[in-house]
């Protein structure tokens, strides 16, 4: 992943002169288009690398504090942000504890068969029988629950067939330095997002920051994490991943099932 000081400079000064994604001529029937993107294989690789590393870990916790752009009625922008403790033991357990900016407390719990969401500001939890792995839990939790999960990706194990999919151009903007640790700085587009991360130069590929532009949405929000205390020999207890609703939490249902739920009494009474 560590480049040579030779490469550093070259890129340095490409990037003084040209658009952070490095763009070399293309023919297209015989016709040469120039400015056609394209996607630097080595920056790929360091990505895939980092990808990789991460979901071939049996086991890790790690935090992060993110940000996110709110896009108001009025038009403006409004920024948000959490804290997020995710333990992780493959295949099929996940603990997140999420602290919001304004004090409010929630938690994702996969335990292998069951998904728990729990509002400890609200004293409100949802659970519902999901039995698999976790690529299976946060697919249904984002996409069946209509529920956000925004570092899901990141721990799903096959996330790497999507980029190898998705990704249309990218390549290497700078070193630079992430809470003091050395990083490769990346830049890479698909149709609907655009993202950057910042990846360790030395030692294992961890991820040290992520930022995404979602380009195809009302204003172009931004979401943004910066990644510290990674551990790969985590003590984890089975406790962890045992979700006890505290005193007074009352159950309700998931948005999409509960409207299920009404459909399905609707067609009941009609019946009669």
């Amino acid at each position: 992943m560590k480049r040579r000081v030779l490469q550093i400079f070259i890129c340095s000064v490409i990037f003084f002169i040209l658009p952070v994604l490095p763009v070399v001529p293309q023919t297209e029937q015989g016709v040469e288009v120039k400015d056609a993107p394209r996607i630097d294989p080595e920056s790929m690789a360091d990505l895939m690398e980092s990808l990789e590393f991460l979901s071939k870990a049996g086991k890790f916790s790690f935090t992060a504090e993110t940000e996110y752009d709110a896009l108001q009625g009025n038009g403006q922008k409004i920024e948000f942000g959490s804290v997020h403790k995710i333990t992780v033991e493959r295949p099929d357990k996940v603990y997140s504890d999420v602290v919001e900016r304004d004090g409010t407390k929630k938690a994702f719990i996969f335990d292998g068969k069951d998904i728990y969401f729990s509002d400890l500001e609200r004293n409100v939890y949802a659970s519902v029988h999901r039995p698999g792995d976790i690529n299976q839990a946060i697919d249904y939790f984002t996409e069946d629950l209509q529920m956000p999960l925004p570092l899901g990706q990141l721990i799903s194990s096959d996330v790497s067939e999507w980029v190898k999919k998705e990704i249309y151009a990218g390549g290497f903007v700078e070193q630079s330095t992430i809470n003091g640790v050395l990083c490769e700085h990346l830049a890479f587009r698909t149709q609907n997002i655009d993202f950057q991360v910042w990846i360790a130069s030395e030692g294992d590929p961890l991820q040290m920051r992520l930022v995404i532009d979602y380009k195809n949405s009302p204003g172009e929000p931004q979401f943004r994490a910066t990644f510290t205390d990674w551990n790969f020999k985590p003590d984890i207890s089975d406790s962890l991943f045992v979700f006890k609703p505290a005193d007074g939490m009352q159950k309700i249902a998931f948005a999409p099932l509960l409207r299920t739920e009404l459909k399905s009494e609707e067609k009941e009474g009609e019946k009669k």
